[in-house]
């Protein structure tokens, strides 16, 4: 299977409460140069948005502090050129997937999450936003 290539200029932030989701994700993007940031809530996660301007957030749906909807309403109005959202659900349930694309989400996933799907995802965001010169 051929490897996704993430830029490396490629910012990601990661919003997820599950230790062991995050933990793995964090270990992804690392691994292939990817500068990412995680947060634990929405309240971390949106103010690592703010510090961090990400090409890519996937957020969790379920956080402890407001939901991922929550926190894709808050980034979309704060800021004009708002990064892609991926939402990440814990549970496959009935019309979270088309919730969350009318939310603003670009996609939302299952957990477990196929990896060569964020990292493509990922690749994709931050190519979008290069200079035209650096494509």
């Amino acid at each position: 299977m051929a490897q996704a290539q993430v830029p490396q200029e490629c910012r990601v932030v990661v919003v997820e409460d599950h230790p062991e989701t995050a933990g793995s994700l964090e270990r992804l993007f690392r691994l292939h140069k990817v500068d990412v940031r995680i947060a634990r809530n929405g309240g971390s996660g949106l103010a690592a948005v703010r510090e961090h301007r990400p090409h890519i957030v996937f957020s969790a749906l379920q956080l402890p502090d407001m939901t991922g909807f929550e926190l894709a309403a808050r980034i979309r109005r704060e800021f004009a050129a708002a990064p892609v959202l991926i939402a990440i659900d814990a549970v496959d349930a009935p019309g979270n997937a088309a919730a969350a694309l009318r939310a603003g989400f670009a996609a939302h996933f299952t957990r477990p999450v196929n990896p060569m799907a964020l990292l493509s995802l990922a690749r994709s965001a931050a190519l979008a936003s290069a200079p035209r010169e650096a494509r």
